[in-house]
């Protein structure tokens, strides 16, 4: 990552995020994770105009003539509840909200960036394109297309904007890069640079594959000594921004860990409940947590918590979200916890 941030400099062409300091100075923020402006906007509550118009600029120049139609009552008051609101859905809603012009996803997730630069990241399409090519080749190291030229040239024509497929990136990246030691934002720098690397006409697939190849044994090593690494469950669950998820996701834990001889551990990944054996799992992320218990799908009954479930070898898997039923997945879980004990 350190290569990422000596390059940042070249990369943005000179041109960074501008704020007001508490003395009405103006100051340039040239670090890439935001510490400066991100501390001087949140003790302050709101976005100035000026700092607004900054911020989209060094995101995006083409919609300049949309940013200067805003005026500092609607920034002001829109930046304001932006900074109040729990929910990432709706913030992201509120800053694409037609009450402020020349804000679509990519826009929404800089200035989400400036101001929680350890929640979120920055999605555009080359770390966007990045991130999908690494998801093609994770699978027994095979590469699908010829070149990551062909590849670049197909993903381009597919839409990546949009509020949830920005959430499902920001999961993915959690997913590609699970040791927890990195923000989403230093993972997304990785991808920028990456793909501007990649997509260079002269990198075949050797080559490609010769550094998917390193990147699997470094991540591989990364994710040994993470798990020998004393975590805690509250750190784990810090990668839930949603409040409301993350509290079934407390109280969920804390009824399981109320079973007979059950017994908890935790890694940057997930938090594994076992008697004898492990019988469940919760893995956090950004938007959701996914809860995964040792049993088939045809085995168990799921009914009442209205998500779909997911099946893999021996095991079964769903997505929380705010109306999962509390209450069946306990249930649930106890039933896999009850056929654990008598398979003893």
């Amino acid at each position: 990552m350190n290569k990422c941030e000596a390059d940042y400099k070249k990369d943005t062409s000179g041109v960074y995020p501008e704020y007001i300091d508490e003395n009405g100075l103006k100051k340039t923020e040239k670090s890439p994770y935001f510490e400066n402006i991100s501390k001087i906007i949140s003790k302050r509550g709101y976005l100035k105009r000026d700092e607004f118009i900054s911020i989209g600029l060094w995101k995006t120049r083409r919609p300049i003539n949309s940013y200067q139609k805003n005026t500092d009552e609607q920034i002001k008051e829109i930046t304001q509840k932006v900074l109040l609101e729990k929910d990432i859905i709706q913030k992201i809603k509120l800053l694409m909200s037609p009450n402020l012009k020349g804000v679509q996803i990519a826009v929404a997730s800089a200035f989400l960036t400036v101001l929680y630069p350890e929640q979120f990241c920055i999605i555009d399409y080359r770390a966007w394109r990045a991130m999908k090519w690494l998801q093609a080749t994770s699978e027994n190291n095979q590469l699908i297309l010829k070149s990551y030229r062909e590849y670049s040239d197909y993903l381009d024509s597919l839409k990546y904007q949009g509020v949830e497929n920005y959430l499902k990136y920001m999961d993915s990246l959690n997913t590609l890069f699970p040791d927890g030691n990195k923000t989403l934002r230093q993972i997304e720098m990785a991808l920028w640079k990456f793909d501007q690397m990649k997509g260079d006409k002269n990198c075949n697939t050797t080559y490609v594959n010769e550094h998917r190849k390193a990147d699997l044994k470094l991540k591989k090593a990364q994710r040994d000594f993470s798990n020998t690494t004393s975590v805690k469950v509250e750190d784990v669950l810090g990668k839930i921004v949603n409040s409301e998820i993350r509290q079934i996701a407390i109280k969920l834990i804390n009824e399981i860990k109320a079973f007979s001889n059950v017994e908890m551990s935790v890694n940057s990944t997930r938090i594994s409940f076992y008697s004898d054996r492990v019988f469940c799992c919760i893995f956090p992320q950004v938007s959701q947590f996914t809860f995964e218990v040792k049993i088939s799908k045809d085995e168990l009954d799921f009914g009442g918590l209205n998500v779909t479930v997911h099946k893999n070898p021996g095991w079964s898997f769903v997505h929380v979200y705010e109306n999962t039923d509390l209450d069946k997945l306990t249930s649930v879980a106890k039933q896999v916890y009850l056929r654990n004990m008598n398979q003893k």
